[in-house]
């Protein structure tokens, strides 16, 4: 018999370790990168 954990990471997908504090901080330097790179 399967053992299910009703977490929201669970029905997020999220892998086990992942940080979604760390998102904003990496959503600024795609943000970045894209401005500097295609913006004239």
């Amino acid at each position: 018999m399967k053992k299910y954990q009703p977490t929201c990471a669970l029905w997020r997908g999220d892998p086990p370790g992942f940080d979604r504090s760390q998102l904003p901080e990496v959503d600024q330097k795609i943000t970045a990168f894209f401005r500097h790179h295609l913006l004239p």
